[in-house]
């Protein structure tokens, strides 16, 4: 029999004053993230960021992503973010067709929300919040890996192919998933699972729909506004 996971408290604050709580009930559809050239100590020059300016931008994130329950998926995030293409690919902004309008978009905010979202979803239980929050996060990764400037100068790369998104997902995620794993088997699991990043194997089947919907959902807009109808 499948035991669902549980985690032992809810989503707690965030780290930055630059960040809203992430209980609020009201939306927002201005920028959170301050603008990129008062996060860097060096002026912008060409597409890509240079080592010193990944590091800035690394060092914002960490400072800004919410404190989680227990160390499991602190570290999980703090994997993601050793990667400096992932620093990257949501730091810079994208371009996007947004109705009739032509807008910039942050892929780092717009993951944010999609994780505040899901975190909200009436479909969750209390302890589920967290990894909703984190799945919710993280499952674009791969959409933005392949629509990054100076990823798709290095890589041919094909933004639109639902499989390479997915792909790219998997090898963004898996050195994290690898370290979750090790820690905590059950969470990387159920998360993983719930992503559609991992097999489900002994994870309760109701409680990953639940994440997994609410995961998907979440990202829906970011699919749309990345003109990708389906991953």
């Amino acid at each position: 029999m499948n035991t669902p996971l549980s985690v032992s408290v809810p989503f707690v604050n965030a780290r930055s004053p630059y960040r809203r709580n992430v209980h609020s009930q009201r939306k927002s559809t201005t920028p959170i993230t301050p603008p990129l050239q008062s996060l860097l100590s060096t002026p912008l020059e060409g597409d890509d960021f240079t080592p010193a300016q990944i590091e800035e931008l690394k060092r914002y994130i960490q400072r800004t992503l919410p404190i989680l329950p227990g160390e499991d998926l602190n570290l999980f995030l703090g994997a993601v973010f050793e990667d400096p293409g992932v620093v990257s690919s949501y730091m810079r902004a994208m371009e996007v067709q947004d109705g009739q309008n032509s807008q910039s978009y942050l892929p780092f905010d717009l993951a944010w929300q999609a994780g505040k979202q899901a975190h909200g979803s009436a479909l969750l239980l209390p302890h589920e919040k967290p990894l909703a929050w984190v799945g919710a996060f993280t499952f674009s990764c791969g959409l933005f890996q392949c629509t990054d400037i100076f990823q798709r100068k290095i890589n041919d790369t094909h933004a639109k192919e639902p499989k390479q998104v997915r792909d790219a997902r998997y090898l963004v995620l898996a050195d994290a998933f690898h370290l979750l794993r090790n820690r905590n088997n059950a969470v990387g699991e159920t998360l993983g699972a719930a992503m559609g990043v991992l097999n489900a194997h002994d994870c309760d089947p109701d409680q990953i729909a639940r994440i997994g919907t609410a995961v998907r959902l979440a990202n829906l807009r970011i699919e749309s506004l990345w003109g990708l109808c389906h991953v």
